[in-house]
């Protein structure tokens, strides 16, 4: 059998099992819907909305763990100053508004005066000092979303994306006014600041003097926050929800918050169930027990047709789906049949890699239509896209690469993936396997439980690991500044486990961090991303889309950060609306 045979083969029995598809054939099937054909109007009072969902949050603390489940949670619960689309850009949440100075340093944000926690204490300029000091000095706030403070005294982080710009001063003229001054040009603020849930102050207890400052905000209350079970007073937010029951990595119910001070919330109730078997999670939408769930599994999105009660809407994602190669190490791990070199050191031999792989094929077959095949960090039509076409496979191109590199008959190398963290993950590096087979590339596919992979590769188990990266920040900065910058300071290079280097790159995305003009920052992340994609450090293969399955007489409209919130789950003005 022929490699390509070979490929299909696999590809074919990446399908639903026989009795899957016909069981979702007997139940009817779906619909396939494309999102906004029809307006969506308010659930009607005490409606309860059920989602099945492929992973839970850990954890109630709005600072803890920045994970797609845990971030989703937090932002129906808690809120920012600044809040973000569905399209991530900066728009106006607890502060309805900002200035900044003509030297770039100073900004002025206005707080909303109409809104209370919701035990209705009255939100101030109090809470976000609060907020601020818990996240930059509390022990316990290990993120890559917020961190603690690094040795030359600089906050790290999404936080505050620019190392060199660090300390801020936190001003508050009156109750509903905070000024922040910079050191330096912090183009990325607004987008930081949405990452940052501001808690209640007087709910935890903290001191009413507290001030901001790296040197000060003592307090011995941090970590004793959202540890005494769902009692605790300081679970405690501005959202639209709050938490009735909370069962880490299982179930999380929300309840609407009668004292929001915006639109009502959609459902009385919301509950989100775990269920992390694809074939659980659609059994749950066709039998009724969930209303929606996320991750419809790309092999059954064939088998949907158009006469059920049910449909499936799916969104563009800005998370990226790529190889990454170990390129600074003398021995790579996991390699072998290369007397002892890193072949992965050599740029031939990654483009080779490259050359071989099918991202069509991958985003077509193996996903079913689930993947947006790419060779850059950010999607098609987003600001800093280079617009770089994705090759064609050339096996004669690369096996030729390969033997001018040194490796004319090839290697073997061990492909490292999670097995449950990303579409079809196990599937698509089992594709990649294959593909790299075609040129000689012997490939052992080594897949694991997600928080096992991902421990594995901190420690630079892999030599060669497939992985996906989503940033919420909306700019080319923080895949590059995670991936291809040089580990520095604390927030550079942070997810830079290929040990790539390049001084030329690194300066470019620090500049582009210390410009506010997008007109002046795009030319040197544009520079940066050019280098990159030449040197390919990483291999990007294809953008993930969201896929949900729904009930046919509601909604949904995916987010481009795959959040799920129970408030873009509506029901259509046509459907007949009865409790």
């Amino acid at each position: 059998m022929t490699q390509m045979k070979r490929l299909r083969s696999l590809a074919a029995t990446l399908r639903a099992p026989r009795s899957l598809a016909a069981g979702l054939l007997a139940l009817g099937g779906a619909a396939f819907f494309c999102a906004g054909a029809d307006s969506a109007a308010a659930a009607p009072a005490g409606l309860e909305l059920h989602a099945a969902v492929t992973a839970a949050p850990t954890t109630i603390d709005p600072h803890r763990q920045n994970t797609t489940p845990n971030n989703a949670l937090a932002a129906q619960v808690f809120e920012a100053l600044v809040g973000r689309d569905s399209l991530l850009l900066p728009s106006p949440l607890l502060a309805t508004g900002w200035e900044l100075s003509s030297d770039d340093l100073h900004w002025r944000l206005r707080l909303r005066r109409d809104v209370t926690f919701q035990n209705g204490q009255p939100f101030t300029v109090r809470d976000v000092v609060f907020s601020f000091c818990r996240v930059a000095l509390r022990e316990a706030a290990q993120s890559t979303q917020m961190a603690t403070p690094g040795s030359d005294g600089h906050i790290p982080g999404q936080l505050y994306p620019l190392p060199g710009a660090g300390p801020m001063v936190l001003a508050t003229p009156d109750p509903y006014t905070i000024d922040i001054t910079t050191r330096g040009p912090e183009p990325l603020l607004l987008q930081a600041l949405s990452n940052l849930p501001i808690i209640s102050a007087r709910s935890a207890g903290a001191p009413d003097d507290m001030t901001f400052s790296l040197d000060g905000c003592s307090w011995d209350g941090w970590d004793k926050l959202f540890t005494a079970g769902l009692a605790s007073p300081e679970i405690n937010g501005t959202g639209p929800y709050r938490i009735a029951a909370f069962a880490s990595a299982s179930e999380t119910v929300l309840e609407a918050n009668p004292n929001y001070w915006g639109a009502a919330p959609q459902w009385q109730r919301a509950t989100y169930t775990q269920m992390a078997d694809d074939a659980l999670r659609l059994r749950a939408l066709l039998s009724g027990s969930a209303d929606i769930i996320d991750q419809v599994p790309a092999s059954a999105l064939t088998t949907f047709n158009r006469k059920a009660a049910f449909d499936v809407v799916q969104g563009r994602t800005n998370r990226v789906i790529y190889l990454a190669f170990d390129v600074a190490s003398a021995t790579a791990k996991g390699v072998d049949g290369t007397g002892g070199r890193n072949p992965f050191r050599d740029q031939r031999v990654r483009h080779a890699f490259s050359l071989a792989i099918d991202r069509q094929a991958l985003g077509e077959r193996v996903l079913s239509g689930s993947g947006d095949p790419t060779m850059e960090l950010v999607p098609k039509g987003a600001s800093g896209a280079l617009g770089l076409a994705v090759p064609r496979a050339d096996i004669l191109y690369a096996r030729a690469l390969l033997a001018d590199a040194g490796y004319p008959a090839g290697f073997s190398v061990t492909l490292g993936t999670p097995r449950d963290r990303y579409l079809q993950d196990k599937e698509v590096a089992d594709a990649v396997g294959l593909m790299l087979g075609r040129i000689g590339i012997h490939v052992t596919v080594d897949a694991r439980p997600g928080t096992e992979f991902f421990d594995r590769r901190s420690k630079g188990e892999y030599g060669f690991y497939l992985a996906g990266l989503g940033s919420n920040m909306a700019d080319l900065s923080a895949p590059l500044r995670l991936l291809a910058t040089t580990p520095a300071d604390g927030t550079y290079g942070r997810l830079n486990f290929s040990g790539y280097s390049n001084p030329v790159v690194d300066a470019l995305v620090r500049q582009s961090l210390a410009t506010i003009s997008p007109e002046k920052r795009l030319p040197a992340l544009l520079g940066a991303a050019r280098i990159v994609a030449d040197e390919l450090p990483v291999l990007p293969l294809y953008f993930e889309k969201s896929s949900y399955g729904l009930r046919s007489e509601l909604d949904y409209k995916p987010r481009t950060d795959q959040y799920l919130l129970a408030d873009d789950v509506r029901y259509r003005s046509s459907a007949k609306l009865a409790n």
